[in-house]
Formats: structure tokens, C-alpha cells, sequence
């Protein structure tokens, strides 16, 4: 339960760093002070965006996954199963799921 308690705390932490970092662009943008996109770039030259854009898949892996468990723990809790094959065979295709949905998305 404390693993649980952890990940939403970094969950939420993360979402609000990005939120700062959007509300802080919406302003310099309605200032008409637009970003150079060396401001968007760390020491090494990389840019923001790719970090951005694989931190959000990372995190909607964990939600495809996550989802799918709690469905398959419903499940089993409905029908009282002893063993919990509906959670286990609903984490597994969670993860294929995430997976496809990963690469379709990188793909574009």
C-alpha cells in the first residue's frame, strides 16, 4: 500500500512541475515574450519536448495498466474467486496493450 501511496505522490509532484512549466509558457506567450527554443534546451542541447512527450507515455502506461488490473481485481471480486486469474490475465494483456499503444504513438 505504501508503493501506492509513493507512486500517486510522484504522480501528482510530477503534474504539478508540469503545470508551472505550462502556466509559466501561457504567460511569457500572452506577454508576447515567445520562448527562443534555445530556452527549451538543457546544458547538453537536448531538447524539453521529447522529455515531455516520453514522461506522458510512461505515465499513461502505468494508467493502461493500472486500469486493467483494478478491472481484472473487480472481476474476480464479483465472481469470488479464490484465485485471482482475472487479475492476472487482465495485468497481462495491460501490458500488451501499453505496449502497442507505446509504439503506435512513437511511431508518429
Amino acid at each position: 500500500m505504501a508503493f501506492i501511496f509513493a507512486v500517486f505522490y510522484f504522480f501528482l509532484k510530477s503534474r504539478l512541475n508540469f503545470n508551472n512549466f505550462v502556466r509559466q509558457f501561457l504567460i511569457m506567450e500572452k506577454q508576447g515574450n515567445k520562448p527562443d527554443s534555445e530556452d527549451f534546451k538543457n546544458s547538453k542541447g537536448q531538447s524539453y519536448g521529447t522529455f515531455a512527450k516520453y514522461t506522458g507515455v510512461a505515465f499513461q502506461m502505468m494508467a493502461i495498466i493500472g486500469a486493467s488490473a483494478f478491472i481484472g481485481y473487480k472481476i474476480d471480486q464479483y465472481y469470488n474467486h479464490k484465485v485471482q486469474y482475472a487479475t492476472a490475465i487482465a495485468c497481462v494483456l495491460g501490458v500488451f496493450l501499453s505496449i502497442y499503444q507505446t509504439i503506435r504513438q512513437l511511431k508518429a
